[in-house]
């Protein structure tokens, strides 16, 4: 769920990125010829809803670079966290939304 397709409909971004805007599909087919990625997603698609995978495809560039460049500001805040809690010393609180994961030792005497 980490690849995104962008401008799947646009003739000029296929020819530049070498058919490399349908990325969900080149991911999934590396050895697909790029020609052949466009006649393959909508049937990759359907298999996402079906299964319930997320399936993003950004309509053109500009979608994609913005949501990019969102990205980057998320990932910088979370730097500038983790960076202020090793400066103030302290732990940086679990914001993901899976569950903290505790491990426990047990110690036996021999």
């Amino acid at each position: 769920e980490t690849s995104n397709n962008f401008a799947p409909n646009s003739t000029f971004w296929h020819f530049l990125s070498n058919g490399l805007n349908y990325q969900i599909e080149h991911h999934l087919f590396p050895s697909l010829n790029h020609h052949h990625l466009s006649l393959i997603a909508p049937v990759v698609r359907e298999c996402c809803e079906e299964y319930g995978v997320n399936y993003v495809s950004y309509k053109n560039f500009s979608e994609i670079w913005s949501a990019t460049l969102n990205w980057l500001r998320v990932v910088a805040a979370e730097e500038e966290e983790e960076e202020e809690c090793k400066t103030r010393g302290i732990e940086k609180p679990n914001t993901s939304n899976e569950p903290p994961v505790v491990v426990a030792v047990v110690a036996s005497k021999k």
